[in-house]
């Protein structure tokens, strides 16, 4: 994710402010500590113009966003 940002000359917080993510979750899935939300499944993509698994592992994208449980096990970007 970080190639691709510097690619575009952007930074986690003007993407997340773009995609209307809180940037505290945003940077979260970017270190791997929670599974994507549902918004950053489908906007980031086709912001980037990245296939979602160009973006995300599978691990990442194995379970659905849960905001009560995704703090507990890290996650592998």
């Amino acid at each position: 994710m970080a190639d691709i940002l510097l690619e575009l000359g952007w930074n986690r917080r003007k993407l997340a402010d773009r995609l209307g993510v809180p940037r505290s979750h945003f940077d979260n899935v970017c270190r791997g500590v929670v599974h994507p939300n549902e918004t950053l499944r489908t906007e980031l993509p086709k912001l980037l113009g990245r296939a979602e698994d160009e973006l995300f592992t599978a691990a990442a994208l194995a379970k659905p966003y849960d905001p009560k449980h995704n703090w507990r096990k890290k996650v592998s970007r």
